[in-house]
């Protein structure tokens, strides 16, 4: 399912639920609304979970954490609202943490091992073709049915003056010239080498090793991840890959104004349950930024524009994001705190 698409559903499905039990209460159901939301709020924290593991799904084991605390929290909530469990907060947690322990070891040894995978999904090349061998005056010589109608009418023509140059029939006159040298050139052109020498330069030049480079940087992922404490990025100067930053508790800094930031798009995901989440982007004109966020609770600032709330969310981008050589995608979900991404410099 397309992103675009999703995103509709995960919007209008809870917009058709609170607008079919506002229908019923005015066509005369008694539906108490304020026991349905003092019961039902979790669901609230279980959507935002699921939101949030599909979305991230497919760039990376941790950046699952933020989720599915979330997603724990809302059934532990809905579950002891409902009565099916009476397990207090305390008990809860005492149980959450070990089985979080056993899920992480579980992952850590049965987990996709990418730089196992680098050099095995690796694609070969194909090879080189074979060097350029010089044409000789035989192999442009072609056999023509007007020569053997032409010798059978008049006789063969004198062949000592041939002998004697047998470049002759290239340097006769400016038709040969133009024909014979067109077939030389088309020939050699044909051949044409890659500056390395190796004959590379029609094979690779429109996108061979780009497209081997963008399975690079799928596969050159920086995963960070945090439970208490504020997470700091960009203190010094780093090249930019694509990254996976969970946080639980804490703060969340990125500062991309010394970052080497590559050619294309890189792509930049943010998990955090309780922290605001800031990102300072340089400010250049062959750096474009798109953004997207999703928070529960919190105001955002995404490249001077501004929204709060309660569910929000956002996506913003640079003027020239199409166009810019570089590119930087951001997603951002947050259950409480502020999220901010602004240009300095």
């Amino acid at each position: 399912m397309k992103r675009s698409t999703r995103d509709r559903w995960w919007v209008g499905i809870p917009l058709i639920a609170i607008g079919a039990i506002i229908l019923f209460r005015q066509l005369g159901y008694d539906i108490d609304i304020g026991y349905i939301f003092r019961t039902y709020w979790p669901l609230f924290l279980i959507w935002w979970g699921v939101k949030g593991v599909t979305e991230i799904r497919r760039n990376g084991g941790y950046a699952f954490i933020g989720p599915v605390i979330v997603l724990a929290i809302g059934g532990y909530f809905l579950s002891r609202n409902l009565g099916w469990i009476n397990y207090s907060m305390g008990e809860f947690i005492r149980y959450l943490i070990p089985i979080m322990l056993i899920g992480g070891g579980l992952f850590v040894l049965i987990g996709p091992r990418r730089r196992d995978r680098k050099h095995q999904d690796k694609m070969q090349p194909p090879p080189p073709p074979e060097p350029y061998k010089p044409l000789s005056s035989e192999d442009l010589e072609m056999p023509s049915s007007f020569d053997e109608q032409f010798e059978k009418t008049f006789g063969k023509p004198k062949q000592q003056e041939k002998k004697d140059n047998p470049f002759d029939s290239y340097s006769t006159g400016p038709e040969g010239e133009s024909h014979h040298g067109h077939q030389h050139k088309k020939k050699h052109h044909s051949h044409s080498h890659g500056p390395d020498g190796n004959g590379y330069g029609n094979h690779y030049g429109d996108g061979g090793y780009g497209s081997e480079y963008e399975d690079y940087g799928n596969r050159n992922t920086i995963n960070k991840s945090a439970f208490i404490g504020d997470l700091y990025m960009g203190q010094e100067v780093f090249s930019l890959k694509p990254m996976n930053i969970s946080a639980f508790i804490g703060d969340t800094v990125i500062d991309l104004t010394k970052a080497q930031i590559p050619y294309g798009e890189t792509k930049i995901n943010i998990s955090s349950f309780i922290g605001d989440v800031k990102v300072f982007v340089p400010e250049d004109m062959d750096l474009g930024v798109t953004v997207t966020t999703n928070s529960f609770i919190g105001d955002m600032s995404l490249l001077n524009q501004k929204r709060g709330g309660f569910l929000s969310s956002a996506q913003a981008e640079t003027s020239h994001y199409r166009e810019a050589g570089k590119k930087v995608r951001i997603v951002v979900s947050v259950f409480i705190g502020d999220v901010k991404v602004n240009k300095v410099g």
